[in-house]
């Protein structure tokens, strides 16, 4: 049985964002919240997952079935990385 590891909606969020490889200010874009609350948000995951990396976070998050695999999902237009 997979449990939430008491993580929050807006939690799971941020490691979704996180896992398509997002630096903290496109995940605040993206979520419409400052950087500072992304950095909360993560400094509040890493416990809960018993994880010290963002590496860490998204791998076993996606293992035990938190978030989807970035690989499934389609990137919207504040995804892109390195295009100009």
């Amino acid at each position: 049985m997979t449990t939430n590891y008491n993580l929050t909606p807006r939690e799971k969020e941020v490691l979704q964002h996180l896992a398509l490889g997002l630096a903290d200010s496109q995940i605040a874009e993206n979520l419409t919240i400052e950087r500072t609350t992304v950095k909360t948000h993560l400094n509040r995951i890493f416990p809960k997952l018993r994880v010290n990396s963002r590496g860490e976070a998204t791998f076993n998050a996606i293992l035990m079935g938190l978030i989807d695999c970035p690989c499934s999902l389609s990137p919207n237009k504040n995804t892109s990385r390195g295009s100009n």
